[in-house]
Order: structure tokens, then sequence, then C-alpha cells
């Protein structure tokens, strides 16, 4: 089979700059400087335009993915982190963690139109599958603000645990789970009623969540534990605890929904989870501190930028051995794959 190209963006957020990566090649053919501390990013539905967050200013740098340039800037609040479009394509909503809001920018005019407050130091946020809401966690207090898009307001404050580092919706819309780093929980809310039905206590330093594409279960990162917990979604018991490597962070799932890649940011590798039989298969040794990374559309490929050494490791899926290191700028932090 003929792979497709594809190209890999990876944000640098010590260099301040863009790394546009020839997945045929594995060679970088451009790099975009961009602002201070660049760090998420967002494609708009046609994949011509990236949207990315620059975390040491109050801008959004917009780049045309058809001239690889910078087209636009956005001025959003301070500290910009989080970038989401909403899932009628029609607006960006920046996390503005330095000024506790959340900037609604409109998708043809790239002008920010609202301006919405919300909880202290905002972090990790998601729409509901309806686009109806956006649940927003405030991680310097102890509560979850839900956004209305319709009226673009904060409906609801939902008190949960300490120190929330993100609010995930699960793919059904029905609940959103909610790791809590300083109490050690997850807060489960129903979306129907915007309360909390359940507190799940898991493993130390509970920092982000995933949900496996058949609904069934979520996968926590336990970044103090170097575990995993495992809690059925069915009656959001934790049913098993993995262990991992050393501060687990984030989690891409396989395009097949096979496999689970977990980057331990406070080490070296990656852990390879079957989802099947929820445990650890495999650990990948890449470069250090690994972030987020991306598969290629046919996940034969996980590239994963490791902000410790500068560079992305390629792995191939098949052997999950790392073919490739590819240079870029300093401290690699997201990546993002689109077909050329």
């Amino acid at each position: 089979m003929i792979r497709k190209p594809e190209f890999v963006y990876v944000t640098n957020s010590g260099s301040d700059t863009l790394s546009i990566i020839n997945t045929k090649t594995n060679r970088v053919v451009k790099t975009l400087k961009l602002l201070r501390m660049p760090i998420d990013i967002a494609e708009s539905p046609d994949n011509k335009l990236l949207y990315i967050s620059n975390t040491g200013t109050n801008k959004l740098s917009v780049v045309s993915t058809v001239t690889d340039k910078v087209v636009d800037t956005i001025k959003v609040g301070r500290m910009p982190r989080d970038v989401d479009f909403d899932t009628a394509e029609r607006f960006i909503f920046s996390v503005d963690r330095g000024s506790n809001s959340v900037s609604v920018i409109n998708a043809n005019t790239n002008k920010v139109t609202k301006t919405i407050k919300v909880g202290r130091s905002p972090f990790v946020s998601s729409f509901t599958p309806d686009g109806k809401k956006y649940y927003v966690a405030n991680s310097g207090g102890n509560h979850v603000s839900v956004i209305n898009t319709n009226r673009m307001k904060v409906s609801k404050k939902i008190r949960v645990g300490r120190n929330p580092q993100q609010a995930r919706v699960t793919r059904d819309g029905k609940f959103v789970y909610v790791p809590n780093k300083g109490s050690n929980t997850v807060s489960v809310i129903r979306v129907a009623t915007d309360k909390v039905v359940k507190t799940v206590r898991v493993g130390k330093g509970p920092i982000r969540s995933f949900i496996t594409p058949d609904n069934k279960f979520v996968y926590i990162s336990n970044e103090n534990a170097n575990s995993v917990s495992v809690i059925r979604a069915s009656d959001n018991k934790v049913i098993k605890t993995l262990r991992v490597g050393r501060k687990p962070f984030v989690g891409i799932f396989t395009p097949n929904g096979k496999f689970y890649y977990l980057s331990n940011k406070g080490g070296n590798t990656i852990s390879v989870i079957s989802v099947n039989k929820n445990q650890v298969v495999d650990t990948i040794r890449v470069g250090r501190n690994p972030a987020i990374g991306r598969f290629t559309a046919d996940g034969r490929f996980y590239y994963i930028p490791n902000s410790g050494t500068n560079c992305v490791s390629v792995i191939r899926t098949s052997t999950n051995k790392v073919v490739r290191n590819i240079r870029v700028g300093k401290n690699p932090f997201s990546a993002l794959i689109l077909p050329m």
C-alpha cells in the first residue's frame, strides 16, 4: 500500500517556532517564526488554517497550510492555552489562563466577538458533541464553568475537587470527567443537569482524562503516582490501576481504537496500553519529556515531540520501534498531522 504523504506541524515552545515535517521524507521542510511560547494547535474544518496559542503573550497566530505562512494574529486574553473550534465550525474558543477568561473568535473574520469571564486559571476544556455547552476547568479554584454557547455566557458554576486540570466530555455527550489534581479524585458531571453525580478516588495527582472510543472506559493519568486509573464508565468504578512511566501525561488512541499511546513526561518513554485488555503491552523508549503526539491517518506511524531533547521521535506502530529522530526547535510540545 502506498502511503499518502502528510505534514506534521510541531509547536516549539522554547524557540517560538513551528516546525513542518514531510512524513514521506521525515525531514523538516520549513520553520515558521511565531510569538512567545506556542503551545496548542487547532485546525480549521477545511484544514487550511491553524490557530496556535502563544502562551507567553496575549495572541494567537493564524497559519495558512496552503502557503505555510503566518497570515493573521489575533489579540485575546493573557496566556492563551487551550484552543478549540466549536462543533458548528463558526467560532474558535481561546482559554486565556492569565485573564481568567475565554475569548470567542468569529471563524470567518478572525475577530474576537465576546470575552467571557470564568474562574481562576482556566485550563483544558471541551464542547459537548451538540456544541451547546463548553465546559471550562478552572485549575486555580475548585469549580467548572459551563458556557451556554447560544447566549455566550456562563450558565452555571459546578463545584468539583481541588485544582481541576481538565473537563473532558464523553463521546456520547452525557457526562464530563474532571480530574482534580489537588484532591486525587475525578468528578463526574451529568450534562443534562450540570450536577456532580459521582466523585471517584484515583491515584495521586490526576491531570488528564481520556475516554476510550467505545465509551466504555476512562483512562486517568495520575502524574504523581506514575499510574493510570481505569474507570468503568457504566458504574464509575476504578477497575484497574496500571503502572506506567514517570509523570504520565497525555495519551492518544490509535485510529482503529485498539491501543492507547501514553506520554510519560517525567522520563523518556511511551506506554502502550491495549484497550481490549486494559493493560500495558509495551514500553517504547523515546527522547526526554515526551509531550503530545499524533498518528498518521493510516495509523502506521506515531510522531511524538520530545520537549527535553528538541526532537520528534517517529515510531513504527507495527513494531513499536523508533525509526527516526527528527531535529526540530527548542522544547517541542504539540504535534498535529494533516494531509498534503
